[in-house]
């Protein structure tokens, strides 16, 4: 994966800069891990700053993220590409290879991106079929940005994924790439739709219920986050809002 970002930041004008080694712990280890960091400095824009880091999702899961966070930060002002005006103008990315625990790293992909402090960071969660995909699909001497934006404003591309999502592993690593990657240009202008993802179930929720039915779900939502949190865990309020969501999306109406 490395290889690819590689590529494609010095496509966008970053040049490599000295690597470094971070070290941290697990409680499962013995001894220390290191974590090897890549960055990647703008020819253009000066202060800007992109780090890349692979990781294994089982060392991902288990390594506490803020410790971590800060680590790679310290050991960033240490090495030479370093200067004062990155400290305001530099991404972190995380390429994580998922195996089995995919749930547990995307919840934990949400908790890093949210964190204000120190980068702007991506995790770019992939799987080991998906890089496979891409590396068949991207060849050698072929420019990947272009071939990312020429796939992605495809719409017929967008329709298989649509119809088969979990059988079209390239549309999703594509897509994952140019939104995690954050200085991927994508210009939509000359395309007659944007092809969102989350767009395309919020249409499919819109075409199956009616305006009555959205309007219980909403009401729903707003009662249970109004629920005390040890008051959540109680099995009689979970079989009621069980029991008026279904009723919800049969008629519409709240028991």
């Amino acid at each position: 994966m490395i290889y690819i970002i590689r590529r494609l930041l010095i496509e966008m004008d970053y040049k490599p800069g000295e690597g470094f080694r971070v070290d941290y712990e697990l409680e499962s280890e013995a001894e220390d891990k290191f974590l090897d960091v890549h960055p990647f400095i703008s020819i253009k824009e000066e202060g800007s700053c992109i780090l890349v880091c692979l990781i294994s999702e089982g060392d991902f899961l288990e390594f506490d993220d803020k410790n971590l966070v800060v680590a790679i930060a310290s050991s960033f002002r240490k090495c030479s590409t370093y200067t004062p005006e990155m400290d305001k103008n530099t991404s972190l990315i995380l390429a994580v290879q998922k195996n089995k625990n995919a749930s547990l790293s995307i919840e934990k992909q949400r908790r890093i991106e949210d964190d204000p402090y120190y980068f702007k960071k991506y995790v770019l969660l992939y799987s080991k079929n998906e890089l496979s995909e891409l590396k068949g699909y991207v060849k050698d001497g072929q420019n990947i940005l272009e071939l990312i934006k020429h796939y992605i404003y495809n719409k017929e591309n967008f329709n298989k994924y649509k119809e088969h999502p979990d059988n079209n592993q390239l549309y999703s690593i594509i897509t994952n790439l140019s939104t995690k990657i954050p200085i991927i240009p994508m210009d939509f202008s000359n395309s007659n739709e944007l092809f969102d993802v989350n767009k395309h179930f919020e249409e499919k929720f819109e075409a199956k219920h009616t305006k009555k039915q959205r309007e219980g779900v909403e009401e729903l939502i707003k009662l249970v986050s109004q629920f005390p949190e040890d008051d959540l865990q109680s099995i009689d309020k979970l079989i009621a809002f069980s029991s008026s969501l279904k009723s919800v999306l049969s008629e519409g109406e709240i028991n």
